[in-house]
């Protein structure tokens, strides 16, 4: 009777070890697909997206820095809260943000033209930095502009902006 409870112990611990949760993660790891980690905002406290929404209308859509969201309109005319769930597109937005407050604004403006896609990014971000919030980039007429002064960061944040308008303008549209 011992053998058998030592056995079946070894069995349902052997079972829990190769089977179970960790077991999942353990050979999703093996196999090199693990999820990437979280990039975490860097003295910011959020973002504030403005978006004149491609036939959507005008909205404004709150961004904390846990990748969480809410959306005064979106393309079902309501209110929404969200998440966006795509880490590497967040990880992207959240870098960029970071590297962007690192550096010195330039004095003026500096816009370029960037591939739009629907309702994409269209018209402004702040960030909110302590009491209070600072433009990162505009929307004027075709042309992005910023004082980012490095290009690739500003297109990267415009990037992950793309796919934070998206994602929340379709919140529970579907």
């Amino acid at each position: 009777m011992k053998n058998l409870a030592l056995v079946t112990v070894a069995l349902v611990s052997f079972t829990l070890t190769a089977c179970g949760p960790a077991a999942a993660s353990r050979e999703k790891q093996e196999a090199g697909s693990a999820q990437p980690e979280m990039v975490f905002a860097e003295g910011w406290d959020g973002l504030v997206i403005t978006s004149g929404g491609d036939s959507v209308g005008r909205t404004q859509i709150d961004l904390s820095t846990g990748a969480h969201f809410d959306v005064g309109r979106t393309a079902c005319a309501v209110p929404q809260s969200g998440a966006i769930n795509n880490i590497e597109q967040w990880n992207k937005l959240a870098h960029a943000t970071n590297e962007a407050l690192k550096l010195p604004p330039l004095s003026e403006e500096r816009c370029f033209t960037h591939p739009r896609v629907p309702r994409g990014f269209d018209e402004s971000v702040e960030v909110k930095v302590g009491t209070g919030k600072q433009k990162l980039i505009a929307m004027k007429g075709v042309e992005y502009c910023t004082k980012i002064p490095d290009e690739a960061i500003a297109r990267d944040m415009i990037d992950g902006l793309n796919h934070v308008v998206a994602t929340a303008l379709m919140e529970d549209c579907r």
